[in-house]
C-alpha cells in the first residue's frame, strides 16, 4: 500500500483497515439517466473502463508490481 501510495495513488484512510484493504483504492462514477435501460448501463460502463484515467491507474499499479517482482 505504501508504494502505491509513493506512485500517486491516493487512498483513502479506510483502506488501511484490515478486511477492507485494497477495496477501496479506486472509484470513479459516471451519471446514468436511465438505469432501466441496459444499452446505456453497458456504454456508461464500457465509457469508465476505457477511460485515460483508469489506464493511467493501472500503469502505475503495474509498474509497483514489477518494482517488487524485482526486489524480490
Amino acid at each position: 500500500m505504501e508504494r502505491l501510495a509513493l506512485e500517486g495513488i491516493f487512498i483513502r484512510a479506510m483502506g488501511y483497515e484490515e478486511g477492507r484493504k485494497y477495496t477501496r483504492i479506486y472509484s470513479n462514477t459516471m451519471p446514468v439517466q436511465n438505469l432501466d435501460d441496459a444499452d446505456q448501463v453497458f456504454t456508461t460502463m464500457e465509457q469508465l473502463y476505457h477511460s485515460l484515467e483508469l489506464t493511467q491507474f493501472l500503469n502505475k499499479i503495474n509498474k509497483v508490481i514489477d518494482d517488487l517482482k524485482e526486489a524480490e
